[in-house]
C-alpha cells in the first residue's frame, strides 16, 4: 500500500486540526478561563445579587463555560479558624462615628459593631461570625489609627 505525500499532508493536517480543538473544548468546559470574584454586604435574596446570579449563569452557558463567578462572602469563612481574629480593628485611620452594638449583644455573622468615618466616607465594621459582643474598646468620637482593636467578638459555642 502506497500514499502520495498529498494525502499524508491532508491526514496530518486534518488529526492536528481536529485533535488540537477538541482537546481545548473539552478542558473549557471542566474549567473556567475567566474566574471573577464577587461580593456585596447585601442579602444573597436582594434583587442586585439574584439577577448577578441569573447573569452569571446565561453568561457560563454562552461561552460554554469559560465564565465562572465565585461568590464571596465578605466577612469572612464559615468557621472562627478561616475568619481567624476574634478582633475587630480599624482597617485604615478614622474617627469613630456611632457604636450600633451594645457589650454583650448577641450578634449574626455581618452583624453591624460600629462605624468609623474613613477619609470622609463612612464605613460600618461587622461581625465576621456569630457570636457575643464581649468588649467595646473605643468610644464616639475617638480617632483612631490603622490596625487599633475596636472590639472583641466570642464565638457562639456549637
Amino acid at each position: 500500500m502506497s500514499f502520495s505525500r498529498r494525502t499524508l499532508l491532508k491526514a496530518s493536517a486534518a488529526s492536528a486540526v481536529l485533535g488540537g480543538l477538541s482537546a481545548p473544548h473539552v478542558a473549557r468546559a471542566q474549567s473556567a478561563e475567566f474566574t471573577y470574584k464577587y461580593a456585596n454586604n447585601l442579602p444573597d435574596t436582594h434583587p442586585m445579587n439574584a439577577r448577578a446570579k441569573e447573569m452569571a449563569a446565561a453568561i457560563k452557558a454562552e461561552t460554554n463555560g469559560r465564565f465562572d463567578l465565585h461568590w464571596v462572602d465578605p466577612f469572612g469563612g464559615e468557621t472562627e479558624e478561616q475568619v481567624g481574629e476574634d478582633k475587630i480593628v480599624a482597617p485604615l485611620p478614622g474617627t469613630v462615628v456611632a457604636l450600633l452594638a451594645e457589650e454583650g449583644a448577641k450578634l449574626e455573622k455581618g452583624a453591624a459593631i460600629l462605624t468609623l468615618e474613613v477619609m470622609k466616607m463612612e464605613q460600618t465594621l461587622r461581625a465576621p461570625f456569630a457570636g457575643v459582643l464581649k468588649l467595646i474598646k473605643c468610644k464616639v468620637g475617638d480617632i483612631v489609627q490603622e490596625g487599633v482593636e475596636l472590639a472583641e467578638v466570642e464565638p457562639i459555642a456549637s
